[in-house]
């Protein structure tokens, strides 16, 4: 699963990770189903956080001999909070606000497909009661877009509080985009906000059927747990796209979060 993700994520031909994962040989089972969701983290901010390549071969070659003396889950646990976590801390240092400037101006389509589909299947499986992610595919596949909430052809810029400036920044934001079935994206094009809405309340991804309204359900449920994590906007302009980037924010630290 893990591992499957790190091709979407970081690109088809990438290897780095491999030299881990082989000296990872000595890890009993359990250590190692943790250690490949650890990986993903890891691939992860590198790629948030753009880390230079050499510097991330370097550094993954100087963890190997550690590595291959880990077992156990506990001396998995040792490795990681001792010297993984404080050098993923330090490339973290400009994480939030690289999030916060994350869309299709800033990195590659399949990257930013992967990431709101990974929080858009996270946030399905807490609807579950689930805190992992079984399998991308249903959110990563071809019948599913990436749909432009604030519609790239937009005749009134002033209808979302925007002047061109202001568009030209936030139309492709991380905040503005959100997955759709490609059967639901073709009935609304470029249709306002309050048309959009409803469509996507047809959406089988609730990051999305939820865009205008939360649906709550019992008490103290999984549903009504997931909502507190969620935000819901009747009108979408620059400061709900801003808002919304900042909830996927908190979502995606605490999928990838190793601490």
């Amino acid at each position: 699963m893990h591992l499957k993700n790190i091709p979407l994520l970081a690109g088809k031909s990438y290897k780095l990770h491999l030299m881990l994962l082989l000296a990872a040989s000595n890890m009993n089972p359990d250590a190692l189903a943790s250690f490949k969701a650890i990986l993903e983290s890891v691939v992860y901010y590198t790629v948030i956080d753009k880390i230079a390549t050499n510097v991330t071969e370097r550094t993954f070659a100087s963890w190997c001999k550690d590595i291959r003396n880990i077992v156990t889950i506990e001396d998995l646990d040792r490795f990681v909070k001792d010297t993984l976590i404080p050098t993923v801390n330090d490339w973290k240092l400009d994480n939030k606000s690289n999030f916060l400037r994350l869309g299709l101006n800033s990195m590659q389509q399949y990257r930013i497909k992967f990431i709101l589909g990974k929080i858009t299947a996270y946030v399905d499986a807490l609807r579950l009661g689930k805190t992992t992610v079984d399998d991308l595919t249903s959110y990563t596949q071809t019948a599913v877009e990436i749909e432009h909430i604030m519609p790239q052809t937009c005749a009134d810029k002033e209808l979302y509080g925007m002047n061109d400036e202001d568009f030209s920044v936030y139309i492709n934001r991380l905040g503005n985009l959100t997955l759709l079935e490609n059967s639901i994206n073709k009935s609304i094009h470029n249709d306002v906000y309050a048309n959009k809405s409803k469509a996507y309340k047809q959406s089988k991804f609730y990051l999305t059927s939820s865009l205008s309204e939360l649906v709550n359900q019992g008490h103290d449920t999984a549903i009504n747990r997931t909502n507190s994590l969620l935000f819901a906007w009747s009108d979408w302009n620059k400061r709900s796209i801003e808002e919304r980037q900042e909830m996927l924010y908190r979502l995606s630290e605490m999928i990838w979060e190793m601490s």
